[in-house]
C-alpha cells in the first residue's frame, strides 16, 4: 500500500497560478515527481482563494520521499519555484492513492485533531455512520487516513470529500449532518482546509 502525500502551497503576490515560470515549472515538477515516486501527482486550487494550491501524489513509503527530498532533483524543483511559492505545509497519511477522490468537481479537506484516548471510539463510531454516509453523497466518494508524521502523534485524521459544488457541501441534509455530529464529540480541534478543484493540465 502507498501513502498519500499532501501539501500546500501559498503563491506569493503578484504571481498567479497563470504567471507562465511559475506554470512551466509546477508542470515539470509533476514529471519529475511522478518519474521519482512511480505514482501520478495532481495540483488542485482551492476554490475560497485561487492562491492556494494542493499538491497531492503518492509515496511507496515514507523513507522513499525523505530520500526524495534532499535528492538534486528535488533541490532544483525548489529552487525553480522559491520566488513564486511558498511551501506552507506538508504532510503525509495512511491513505492508498487508488481510493483517493479526484474525479468530482469540488473536494471538501478537513484536517481532525481526536482527543487523547479517543481514537478508537472514533473508528466505531464512524464505521456506524459511514454506509449511511455514502448512500446519500452517490456518486460522489470521500477517503481518509490517520497523519502518520510524527508531530502528529497519531491522533490527527485527514478527510477529503468529494461534491458537485461548495453549496452542496454547505446544504447538507439533517441526516448526514446528525451522523457526523456523533463524531464531533470525539474531536478536540476540526480544521476545515476549503475546498478544492483540478487545475486540469
Amino acid at each position: 500500500m502507498s501513502i498519500l502525500e499532501f501539501a500546500i502551497f501559498s503563491i506569493k503576490s503578484p504571481h498567479t497560478i497563470d504567471t507562465p515560470e511559475l506554470k512551466s515549472a509546477l508542470q515539470h515538477a509533476l514529471q519529475v515527481l511522478k518519474k521519482a515516486s512511480g505514482f501520478t501527482f495532481n495540483l488542485f486550487h482551492q476554490i475560497e482563494d485561487r492562491s492556494i494550491l494542493y499538491l497531492i501524489g503518492a509515496w511507496t513509503s515514507l523513507e522513499a520521499h525523505s530520500e526524495f527530498l534532499v535528492s538534486p532533483e528535488n533541490l532544483s524543483l525548489l529552487s525553480a519555484v522559491k520566488d513564486f511559492i511558498n511551501v506552507d505545509r506538508l504532510s503525509h497519511a495512511n491513505i492508498d492513492q487508488s481510493a483517493f477522490p479526484l474525479e468530482a468537481p469540488c473536494v471538501g479537506v478537513s484536517r481532525v485533531l481526536i482527543k487523547d484516548g479517543e481514537k478508537e471510539e472514533l473508528i466505531k463510531t464512524w464505521d456506524t455512520i459511514s454506509e449511511s454516509i455514502a448512500e446519500y453523497r452517490k456518486p460522489y466518494k470521500s477517503a481518509g487516513g490517520w497523519i502518520i508524521d510524527e508531530e502528529s502523534g497519531g491522533r490527527e485524521w485527514i478527510l477529503f470529500r468529494e461534491f458537485g459544488s461548495v453549496e452542496q457541501h454547505r446544504d447538507l441534509p439533517e441526516v448526514v449532518s446528525t451522523a457526523y455530529g456523533k463524531i464531533m464529540v470525539f474531536v478536540e480541534k476540526y480544521n476545515n482546509l476549503g475546498h478544492v478543484e483540478p487545475l486540469g493540465w
